[in-house]
């Protein structure tokens, strides 16, 4: 009964990533052709779109790593899945800080667009991140 709870609850994580991978690739593309319409280039939605395409092909990878590596799962190994769950957890608050720290670097330092969009976009896939680690932690600690 466990080790189909804990398999269910991995596989719409594995779902969840490779759905954020996709909206992610349609927002980039979205923020592409919204800039080609313009006089010129916007230097934050080109950074936005950069930075989002690049983390949908990372989070695309990984959904697709762990759709493949879907397995039933015991007490023990439900609970180094937890464990390992609540480090990505903190991987993911550690992406947002980077998001900020970028954010803050380009205004100040540098005075670029293109930063601060970039830096929004790794903020947002942190965030993203954490939320869809933690609804797999909610599952699993049941």
């Amino acid at each position: 009964m466990l080790s189909d709870l804990v398999f269910n609850a991995e596989h719409q994580h594995a779902v969840d990533l490779l759905a954020w991978a996709a909206l992610s690739l349609l927002l980039a593309t979205a923020s592409l052709v919204l800039t080609k319409g313009r006089d010129g280039p916007s230097p934050i939605l080109n950074g936005f779109a950069t930075q989002l395409a690049l983390w949908a092909v990372v989070i695309a990878s990984a959904g697709a790593l762990e759709w493949h590596r879907l397995t039933m799962r015991d007490l023990s190994g439900a609970a180094r899945l937890e464990r390992l769950m609540w480090a990505r957890a903190g991987l993911d608050v550690g992406i947002v800080g980077m998001g900020a720290m970028l954010g803050g670097a380009s205004h100040v330092l540098a005075r670029r667009s293109r930063g601060m969009g970039a830096a929004a976009a790794v903020a947002a896939h942190g965030l993203a991140l954490l939320v869809i680690d933690l609804r797999l932690i909610a599952a699993i600690s049941r």
